[in-house]
């Protein structure tokens, strides 16, 4: 019986996982996430504003 040795059924090095890198790009896609709809907020309210709406009138319409 001949045996042949294949690298291919052989377990490769196991990588070491770093889920702290995951969790720092996770924080980082919500922080931007977060400061853009804070822009956009912001630009929304200088838009009310400066049309010269009242903009606690908009803010009590929804409630």
């Amino acid at each position: 019986m001949n045996s042949i040795k294949s690298t291919e059924l052989k377990p490769r090095t196991s990588w070491k996982i770093r889920h702290h890198s995951y969790m720092k790009d996770e924080m980082k896609l919500a922080g931007a996430f977060l400061a853009l709809n804070a822009a956009v907020i912001a630009l929304a309210v200088a838009g009310y504003v400066k049309s010269g709406m009242n903009f606690g009138a908009v803010l009590e319409h929804l409630r």
